[in-house]
């Protein structure tokens, strides 16, 4: 190896560089630019949008406990809210309400269950040479089937439990992911050029995800198998 040749330390920052752009000062201008749309998406519409989405139907929900005296069960939640506004509102509501949960739900569930097929898919394609070999370089021989083999799935365990209990299986698959994910992340991140690497703030936030979500989803997995949680609020 010459004395101006690259060592392996060096050679993978170079590769790690041309993989997203070279680590120059112009390609950390134009970086830093798109970075501050991206916090403005991420924060500003996404994270902001999240907590509404989520803090808006438990207002509603408290308001419709409040408004009956009683306590939705297991069998009862799917429909409570929009019972309590016919009850007390009229009965047009109850259709109002029913419509725009059925909207909420699908095309929640309509966008994760194509980015799991997608993603999957995806990433088969991008690591497995033998994969490529298999679909003849055309991915939509395996997405299409998979997808249908997933409908066939779904329609199955739709029937063995209550769709509360369903939902909250599938909420906290979301929150094992955020378990996971976070130091995939952190791997990632590392290998990006210096101006694409997040500060040590940003690392931390990970880390705190990690035990956020990871107490919400160990606390979940206990009363699923025990029938109590470790804590209840």
């Amino acid at each position: 190896m010459s004395a101006t040749s690259p060592g392996f330390g060096e050679r993978k920052e170079v590769l790690a560089s041309g993989l997203t752009f070279p680590d120059d000062e112009k390609n950390a201008g134009v970086w830093k630019r798109w970075y501050r749309f991206l916090l403005l998406d991420m924060w500003g519409v996404f994270f902001v949008g999240a907590f509404l989405g989520m803090l808006l139907p438990t207002i509603l929900m408290t308001h419709a406990v409040r408004l009956s005296g009683t306590t939705p069960t297991e069998d009862t939640v799917p429909v409570f809210v929009a019972t309590v506004l016919r009850d007390d509102y009229g009965g047009p509501l109850f259709f109002v309400a029913i419509l725009v949960g059925t909207l909420i739900l699908f095309s929640t569930q309509l966008g994760i269950f194509e980015a799991l097929v997608r993603n999957f898919t995806d990433g088969l394609n991008g690591i497995s040479p033998g994969f490529r070999r298999l679909v003849e370089g055309d991915p939509r021989r395996f997405y299409f089937g998979f997808m249908g083999l997933l409908i066939v799935v779904i329609a199955i365990v739709i029937r063995l439990s209550l769709p509360v209990r369903l939902i909250q299986v599938s909420a906290n698959m979301s929150n094992l992911g955020a378990l996971i994910f976070p130091f995939v992340l952190i791997y990632l991140n590392s290998k990006l050029p210096r101006a694409a690497r997040p500060s040590w703030w940003q690392y931390a936030a990970l880390l705190i995800a990690v035990v956020f979500f990871g107490f919400f989803f160990i606390n979940f997995v206990v009363e699923f198998f025990t029938g109590s949680p470790l804590v209840a609020f």
